[in-house]
């Protein structure tokens, strides 16, 4: 009897970030963001051991994805994102001055396609390699991609406290539901960028980019002061968007699975 032949791939039901590059590129970018954690930890030890609630709020973040490293992708997209909105929305501020509502519709929109544009840089760099050859690859990356945006961006607004020594006292219930609502709007995001991509479609680029838009311009706008309503409000707002967005989604894979039958 001669040797069995192994099991062809078939890239349109085999998942992503199986072979060992994408998961060695992962875990070294997953392991440089403990890192600089714990490095900022040490670095303001006083501060930490006084605000054990601090370390929790990064501490989950961190569990969360060293959970899948594999995120690595969308860690990476996090970074470039929130880089490239840290540059434009500055030159807005800076230009503008104290702006008002059409103001801070620019800095909505700006954050929001910084955001979108770090997922979508990604997802095309790991379509190069093969993470989008099948609509099963597609939905998993982008829902990936998503997953370890959401989560860092835990991460960073957890150090960003650490650095400006803002305590998180008590139980955060309501920045839990905030950030639970942000990460499911990235997962939902990504992975309707990458089921665009994947048919070559620019209408979801377009749906994330005005959803994204509308709840930045809006979170924008209470932080300055130009509309006042509980905060659990705001939330429920923030919850109803992501919901509409993610039965974007649901549409979206629908429809992509069907096509794959």
């Amino acid at each position: 009897m001669g040797r069995e032949l192994p099991p062809q791939r078939d890239p349109r039901t085999e998942l992503p970030f199986g072979d060992r590059t994408h998961l060695v590129a992962s875990v070294v970018v997953a392991g440089l963001v403990v890192a600089g954690a714990i490095r900022l930890g040490l670095a303001n030890r006083a501060f930490v051991v006084g605000h054990p609630m601090n370390v929790v709020w990064i501490g989950g973040g961190l569990v969360a994805g060293v959970a899948a490293p594999w995120l690595g992708y969308g860690i990476l997209a996090a970074y470039f994102g929130f880089a490239l909105q840290g540059e434009l929305n500055g030159e807005i501020v800076r230009r503008l001055g104290s702006p008002r509502w059409w103001g801070i519709a620019a800095l909505g929109l700006g954050a929001a396609g910084s955001q979108t544009l770090g997922k979508w840089i990604l997802l095309r760099f790991t379509g190069k390699m093969g993470a989008l050859d099948g609509p099963v690859r597609a939905l998993a990356t982008g829902l990936g991609v998503g997953l370890g945006f959401g989560l860092t961006e835990v991460v960073i607004l957890g150090e960003n406290q650490i650095v400006q020594q803002v305590a998180i006292t008590g139980f955060p219930w309501i920045g839990i539901w905030e950030r639970a609502v942000a990460i499911g709007l990235h997962v939902y995001s990504g992975a309707a960028l990458a089921i665009g991509l994947y048919e070559r479609r620019w209408v979801p680029l377009l749906i994330v980019l005005a959803v994204h838009s509308l709840v930045d311009t809006v979170a924008g706008a209470f932080s300055e002061g130009l509309f006042t309503v509980p905060v659990i409000g705001l939330e429920v707002f923030f919850t109803a968007m992501t919901i509409l967005l993610g039965l974007y989604y649901g549409r979206l894979r629908g429809r992509l699975l069907a096509g794959a039958t």
